[in-house]
């Protein structure tokens, strides 16, 4: 009986490691999404990366000719969607443009056949493979990307548009023009109603939303038909390019990269309510801790990280030797590590959120021979 009590327990050791097991198996893990411009079309690629490891687990090919620029994850983390720009095409679909083309990119335009279109492309996280791109035309430039109610929405440079892709049928099922110089970076709310787009060229940001006669009555008169969407074009500082949008949906905060500011838009009222001195020298990309608390600013020149107080507009802390050309920059679910793309050393900085220390380095592997460089990167939980 001694020894038939001691196999019971035995088993029931056993069974309890191995629901141990299933339930760490099971567990939600913590992925970056890193978009790869590589040097030939085999290099495009999506960087699957575990920060905890701080290993590489895939790469994804977004398909095409394609460099993918940006990243977004849909709203149940299924799947992943890049902007595909397939470099210098803009160049070639306006007469007379290629009379100042670049030396360097004259060999890229010699596609037969006509050019090639840019595109987004829709990867499945959970199996992490390419499903499909959808073609959105030659010298659209596409750039920024976002999601909302179930959409993916784009900015197109080279059309000063942005756009919007429908996954279920795959293909564009909106477009709506900006008129503005570089429609670059873009936010979207969680209900897919309210975008706003940076605008480079133009110093101004763009708040698209649906017509409302409480607000937009220079739109319409009366006499006609209400258009169904208005653009409210916002002044900003020069060279607005990096744009955030608070996790509470209340502000906007867009980066102007020649002024070193940081131009604050309300989100509901489309007007001004701030202009924050950043003292930086080239800000480039931002976003903010899950509780809206705090802001991060990445600068491409100094290399750094820098911390401010959201209500405040108060710098907290400036955290130094990030890298040369600081880009792409997102922070984990739970508030607790920042991790900043860095294009020259061609990896990623973890940034610990309490103690603003850099607790380590997570390499992409890609070398000067597979690596044009590194922007857009995102974070997704996947259970």
């Amino acid at each position: 009986m001694l020894f038939q009590g001691s196999f019971n327990k035995k088993v029931a050791f056993f069974a309890v490691l191995a629901a141990m097991s299933t339930a760490v198996a099971q567990s939600p893990k913590t992925l970056l999404l890193i978009a790869n411009q590589g040097k030939t079309p085999a290099q495009n690629v999506v960087f699957f990366v575990d920060p905890a490891t701080k290993k590489v687990l895939y790469t994804v090919p977004v398909g095409g000719l394609g460099q993918p620029h940006n990243v977004v994850v849909s709203d149940d983390g299924k799947y992943a969607f890049t902007t595909n720009l397939v470099r210098y095409t803009q160049w070639s679909n306006y007469p007379g443009s290629t009379d100042k083309l670049p030396a360097v990119s004259e060999k890229r335009l010699n596609y037969p056949g006509g050019l090639p279109a840019d595109s987004i492309s829709i990867i499945d996280i959970k199996n992490h493979k390419l499903l499909y791109t959808v073609d959105i035309g030659p010298g659209a430039e596409p750039h920024g990307i976002g999601f909302g109610a179930g959409k993916c929405f784009f900015t197109a440079e080279g059309w000063k548009s942005v756009g919007r892709v429908d996954p279920a049928l795959h293909r564009i099922d909106w477009m709506g023009g900006i008129g503005q110089e570089r429609v670059h970076e873009l936010v979207v709310t969680d209900d897919g109603k309210r975008l706003f787009s940076a605008n480079i060229g133009s110093n101004s940001i763009a708040a698209v939303a649906p017509w409302d006669p409480a607000t937009d009555k220079q739109a319409f008169t009366g006499k006609e038909e209400a258009p169904p969407w208005n653009t409210t074009i916002i002044p900003a500082g020069r060279g607005s390019e990096g744009i955030g949008m608070t996790p509470d949906e209340k502000e906007v905060w867009v980066l102007n990269r020649a002024d070193n500011t940081a131009t604050v838009v309300d989100v509901l009222t489309k007007k001004v309510i701030d202009t924050v001195q950043l003292n930086t020298k080239d800000p480039l990309r931002v976003t903010f801790t899950p509780d809206s608390a705090r802001v991060l600013v990445s600068d491409t020149k100094t290399g750094e990280v820098i911390v401010y107080d959201r209500a405040s507009r108060k710098e907290i802390k400036r955290i130094a030797n990030v890298g040369s050309q600081a880009h792409g920059l997102v922070v984990s679910p739970d508030g607790a590590f920042a991790y900043a793309g860095v294009e020259v050393a061609a990896d990623v900085a973890i940034i610990d959120l309490k103690t603003y220390e850099i607790v380590g380095r997570i390499p992409l592997d890609t070398g000067k021979k597979a690596f044009d460089g590194i922007d857009g990167m995102t974070i997704v939980t996947v259970k």
